[in-house]
């Protein structure tokens, strides 16, 4: 497809807040070689109601931020089929790394030049669309601790006080699950994933059979009954056996439900999102985005 237009909305809370540096150059650079370009941040775009018709106004969004921005923005991508590049500017930006996607101008400029669009498939938990995956154990109890005292940038280090704190008197989400309306799982206790793509933090791929060119989601259980279990685990799929991961429970689906079966709800996650408690309803949707990535 040609690209003539392009918009470029940045999040200036990303990462450690160098989204602001990274829009102004990519806004340089592209006009220099003839582009028409259009900036604007994440929160005004939304206030005005104006994302609409920001995106019908442009035939390509590069969206300067991480996978928590790129939430914000799936209703609109699905609607208009604008294709979107997130140049990664957060902790993470799972979503950047599972189409190789980068802040360097060079390559950014490269992708809108001769790289190619492809749809992919979203997914939605409880009301709310994610792309990547869906997650409740002990990476969901820290995004909840840093969504309730977040007033600024993070960086990675953002995340040790937290994870400390959920350490201590750690108690694994003990859940029934049900995958296209039946239970397969009962009274369980152990970390849940449930994904789109194979992408996970810290490198970690805990469900390499996911696809989101494929509406399918894919749900890894990992039973543990002591944290330093399911962290050794995580220790060894990282760095040394990765073909642990196939030794896990894991299901195939379109429509997964899953809730608390102890005394409490748990917290739950998607996409680095405090999404809320348990119960909690994920469906892999028909709607799709357009991403625009290299050869």
């Amino acid at each position: 497809m040609k690209i003539e237009a392009v918009g470029i909305v940045f999040n200036p809370i990303s990462g450690s807040g160098k989204g602001g540096v990274i829009a102004r150059d990519l806004s340089l650079a592209l006009r220099e070689r003839g582009f028409l370009v259009s900036v604007s941040e994440v929160l005004p775009l939304f206030e005005s109601g104006g994302v609409s018709e920001f995106l019908g106004g442009v035939d390509l969004l590069l969206l300067v931020g991480g996978d928590g921005s790129l939430m914000y923005f799936l209703d609109d991508l699905v609607s208009s089929q604008t294709p979107v590049y997130l140049v990664p500017a957060g902790n993470e930006s799972l979503f950047a790394r599972e189409f190789s996607m980068s802040r360097a101008v060079a390559e950014v400029v490269s992708a809108i030049e001769h790289g190619e669009v492809s749809k992919h498939f979203v997914g939605e938990a409880n009301g709310r669309k994610f792309f990547t995956m869906v997650s409740a154990g002990l990476d969901s109890q820290v995004v909840q601790l840093i969504s309730a005292s977040r007033s600024g940038t993070i960086n990675h280090f953002s995340y040790i006080a937290p994870t400390v704190k959920s350490l201590f008197g750690h108690k694994p989400f003990r859940f029934s699950l049900t995958v296209d309306g039946k239970e397969v799982l009962s009274g369980v206790e152990g970390f849940l994933v449930i994904s789109n793509n194979k992408q996970y933090a810290c490198r970690l791929k805990l469900a390499p059979e996911a696809l989101s060119s494929k509406r399918e989601l894919v749900v890894r259980f990992f039973p543990y009954a002591r944290i330093y279990s399911f962290i050794l685990w995580l220790l060894k799929v990282r760095f040394a056996n990765k073909l642990m991961i196939q030794q896990a429970p894991v299901f195939f689906g379109n429509s997964v439900t899953f809730q608390a079966t102890g005394t409490e709800n748990y917290p739950v996650q998607a996409d680095g999102e405090y999404l809320g408690e348990s119960p909690v309803r994920v469906s892999i949707l028909d709607s799709t985005i357009n991403v625009l990535h290299h050869n």
